[in-house]
Formats: C-alpha cells, sequence, structure tokens
C-alpha cells in the first residue's frame, strides 16, 4: 500500500579473527547505500552479530569494575562508619531502595542491594549529618560549646567522597563521576542486548582500565 521498495541485504563473516575487517565493510556498506539516496533511503539493523561480540567482550570488564567498586566502598565504609554504616552514612533516598529491596538475598552487604549507577550516588550524594530540627534546638541555645559547633557543621552536606575517599583514591572526583556515568550507558547497552559499536567498546574498556588502577591501587595496600 506504500510506495516502498526493501532489500534484505545479509553479509556473514567466517572467522571471527577478521571481526574488524568485517565490521568495517559493514559500515562502508551503510555509508555507500546512503550515498545513492541520501533523501530516502533508511538503514534498519535487524540483526548485529558484531554489535553482540562487542557487547560480549565488554561485559566481564564492566562488572568486574562494579564488583571493585562494591569492594571498595564496602570496606572502607565499615573502617570509617561503622558496620551501620549504610544507614548512618548514604543519602537517605538510598537507604530507601535498600530497605524496600525484596528480592532473597544471601548477601549481608547492602551495596549489592543497589544497581551500578547507585554506586555512584554513594559516593558523590550529598547527604546532612543533623536534622534541621536537630539544628534548631541548638541555635536557640545562648551559650555554645565546642560540641554544639561542630554539629551545626555537620547540617552543611557533605557527600562520602569529601568526608572518606578524596584523600585516598588517585582520582579527581568529578572525572571519577562522570566516567562513571559514561560507564552506565555502556553498561545499559550490554545489560539490556543492544548492540555495541567497536569506539563504544574502546571506550569502556578505556574508562574500566582507568578506573581499575585506582581502585587497585588502594585496595592492594
Amino acid at each position: 500500500s506504500k510506495d516502498e521498495r526493501y532489500f534484505l541485504i545479509v553479509i556473514e563473516a567466517k572467522d571471527t579473527d577478521d571481526i574488524d575487517d568485517f565490521n568495517e565493510l559493514g559500515e562502508k556498506l551503510k555509508s555507500i547505500a546512503l550515498r545513492i539516496n541520501p533523501t530516502s533511503t533508511i538503514i534498519n539493523t535487524i540483526w548485529d552479530d558484531v554489535g553482540r561480540h562487542y557487547a560480549e567482550l565488554a561485559y566481564p570488564k564492566i562488572n568486574e569494575i562494579e564488583n571493585l567498586m562494591r569492594k571498595l566502598i564496602s570496606k572502607f565504609m565499615l573502617i570509617n562508619a561503622g558496620v551501620k554504616w549504610s544507614k548512618d552514612a548514604i543519602h537517605p533516598d538510598l537507604f530507601k531502595k535498600i530497605e524496600g529491596y525484596s528480592e532473597e538475598e544471601i548477601h549481608s552487604n547492602d551495596l549489592y542491594k543497589l544497581d551500578f549507577i547507585h554506586l555512584s550516588d554513594v559516593l558523590f550524594k550529598k547527604k546532612r549529618d543533623i536534622t534541621s530540627e536537630q539544628l534548631d534546638r541548638i541555635l536557640q541555645k545562648t551559650n555554645f560549646e565546642e560540641v554544639d559547633k561542630e554539629n551545626i557543621l555537620k547540617y552543611i552536606p557533605k557527600s562520602n567522597w569529601e568526608k572518606y575517599f578524596s584523600d585516598i583514591l588517585d582520582e579527581d572526583g568529578n572525572k571519577l563521576e562522570d566516567k562513571w556515568h559514561r560507564l552506565y550507558k555502556l553498561r545499559n547497552k550490554v545489560a539490556h542486548n543492544r548492540f555495541m559499536a567497536k569506539p563504544e567498546y574502546r571506550e569502556a574498556v578505556g574508562i574500566c582500565e582507568q578506573v581499575k588502577k585506582s581502585l587497585l591501587q588502594e585496595l592492594e595496600r
């Protein structure tokens, strides 16, 4: 019923050793097709084993970084904030996610009840250590003691990165947060069975290698 033509083009590689050249061939064919009629040509990739190949290669590297980050946070938060650190030291919105975790869980480590992107929030989301009601009670005093001054400063929101991690990790906090958010987007391609292009695979590997170096340096001390 529509004035359209469809062409189904299938290309196959018999040897995975040639995967990079094969990937380049596929991209060139798409480019040529678009040049033939740029105003009306639409390319719809129905299946892409090359993209799946790169996603499968990326998965173990991303998974390793995710678990190294859980390990580092758990280790240093237990040491610095105690056994109940997840309740005391992370933002209340994150702790609600932990409390609402409904699956049967063998881990006592609350970080396994949070998603990949929430690990960044554990580090960088700012939290007040006293409530506004507690601050009001302190401010109603006429004579302030030294402990009152210390408690007033707790009302200033700070992140766990500022409190515990900025001095131990050889990373710029803003850059690490940006890397983690970018890696999260690339991870979603793998997790949701979407195809990953070769440049995206290289980017994921590069981020993983950079972050892994910093994490291992501290974990191995």
